[in-house]
């Protein structure tokens, strides 16, 4: 229900906005769908298509339901289906921000932010 409220409100903005979404639960998806938006059936860990691909990417509260093992593949996965943003409303499960402090400095700042990117995608 949640993919519906979040694309619903997406709309309220601007009418002629064409969202797409990701949702697991083919319920949740048909309730979506009666409000023209293009709902694929899959897991956010999974590989999604290119045709998904917008200006935007975004998830908001399904990150701490997610594997830490399959965290790498979801992040992916926003990155490459956006073309210009990517918003990512979320808040960790206790192993993740225990986690969160890649360059082990004693704080959860910008630069572990750019070290995991740099882990996903091979950054030097």
């Amino acid at each position: 229900m949640d993919i519906k409220v979040n694309l619903d409100a997406i709309k309220t903005l601007n009418r002629n906005v064409f969202c797409k979404g990701v949702e697991i639960n083919s319920k949740a998806i048909k309730i979506a769908e009666g409000n023209d938006h293009q709902i694929l059936n899959s897991s956010v860990s999974d590989d999604l298509p290119k045709r998904l691909e917008s200006e935007l990417t975004f998830t908001s509260g399904v990150l701490i339901h997610i594997n830490p093992n399959k965290l790498k593949n979801v992040y992916r996965n926003l990155f490459n289906l956006s073309s210009k943003f990517i918003l990512i409303n979320d808040y960790p499960n206790e192993l993740e921000l225990l986690a969160s402090d890649i360059n082990q400095d004693n704080s959860i700042n910008v630069l572990d932010i750019v070290m995991v990117v740099d882990l996903i995608f091979g950054g030097n």
